[in-house]
């Protein structure tokens, strides 16, 4: 089942997943998920999308009220660090962490640099979306198991 599981991690790493933390009442959680994922008001990135029930639980759009729903659609994506430690044969420019969202203080920063704005995406005006580092956000117990960006 480890086997499994670590072989089932490094194909996402590989295959355009992107990491990203969460802290959410004070915890922090790395994710690995694809982009459309980490868009926290889909709705307003693809107006158009069509409303498919087990995209997050058919959560477009993570307002307040929809937090606990989000995290728990995401749930399978969460990643142990015991998972990252078994991490093998995957280039280190691809363990880099390109997300931070704050539930707790409503700041998403985003530092997947390929001409995604996802951090004009926010739920509500009450949010701060902006380009940055996230490392610069995660406890330094985390920031080990990442690579800084080069941009």
């Amino acid at each position: 089942m480890i086997l499994v599981m670590k072989r089932s991690l490094e194909y996402k790493i590989e295959h355009d997943n992107l990491f990203g933390c969460i802290k959410y009442k004070s915890d922090y959680s790395i994710y690995l998920m694809p982009i459309g994922w980490w868009i926290l008001n889909y709705t307003a990135n693809d107006p158009n999308h069509s409303n498919n029930p087990s995209y997050r639980n058919n959560i477009y759009n993570v307002t307040d009220d929809k937090i606990k729903g989000f995290i728990n659609a995401i749930e399978d994506n969460r990643v142990s660090l015991g998972d990252l430690e078994s991490v093998e044969n995957v280039p280190l420019e691809l363990l880099t962490l390109s997300f931070f969202i704050d539930f707790d203080s409503k700041l998403f920063i985003n530092g997947y640099y390929d001409n995604v704005l996802i951090e004009k995406y926010m739920p509500d005006s009450t949010w701060i979306g902006e380009m940055g580092f996230p490392l610069n956000y995660i406890p330094n117990a985390l920031k080990s198991y990442f690579t800084n960006p080069t941009v």
